[in-house]
């Protein structure tokens, strides 16, 4: 950085309050909130319920995109998908037919029956090694 770069007071060394992010991997490419809301908007994709009951905000999926969670694709028909990598995971007791599953999920006080398998998404970064 030059010297008026560095005393530029939107230019930071420090990561918002609550991010998740780690110098040790490659950086994820996503949008700001703002920018990610005009492209699903252009997109012909309605946010209109987003952050409603346990459905996520848009703030929530400009995060989810920037650590690398999820990308975004479009498709050759224009249509955009989200794209996710799951990783689940099966416990069984040694002996038993018992298996451990993950029953709800909490969100913003709202809860969500699950009865599943416990699952967490797969950074793009990150591989089975």
């Amino acid at each position: 950085l030059s010297p008026v770069q560095v005393n530029d007071p939107q230019i930071t060394g420090e990561s918002k309050a609550g991010a998740d992010f780690s110098t040790l991997v490659y950086p994820p490419i996503g949008l700001e909130e703002d920018e990610l809301l005009r492209y699903l908007q252009t997109s012909l994709i309605d946010t209109d319920r987003w952050g409603t009951g346990t459905a996520r905000s848009v703030h929530e999926f400009a995060e989810e995109l920037v650590k690398g969670e999820a990308t975004l694709q479009k498709m050759p028909n224009g249509q955009v998908k989200r794209i996710v990598d799951v990783v689940i995971v099966k416990l069984v007791r040694r002996g038993a037919q018992d298996v451990l599953v993950e029953l709800e999920e909490t969100v913003k006080d709202s809860r969500q029956d699950l009865r599943r398998l416990p699952a967490v998404k797969r950074r793009s970064d990150e591989h089975q090694f």
